[in-house]
């Protein structure tokens, strides 16, 4: 469960995605990435892989928000 508030409600978007399939269904280039705590369940070369895909759907300049126990190796 996420709370946001009213007057940012109409400007987020929650959607869950498997980041390891290819079929991600964004359209939109994001500003902001929230990705916590969850590279470190993948492997080095899965984090790379999904690290990219991030990397092609956020706008120059997004931002990326990972946990600090992510060890990208």
């Amino acid at each position: 469960m996420v709370r946001v508030k009213t007057e940012l409600r109409e400007a987020v978007e929650f959607i869950s995605v498997n980041l390891i399939k290819d079929d991600w269904p964004f359209r939109e280039p994001f500003d902001v990435v929230f990705c916590r705590n969850v590279m470190i369940y993948f492997d080095a070369p899965t984090q790379r892989k999904v690290l990219e895909r991030i990397h092609r759907v956020m706008k120059p300049g997004g931002l990326l928000f990972v946990g600090h126990a992510e060890n990208f190796q």
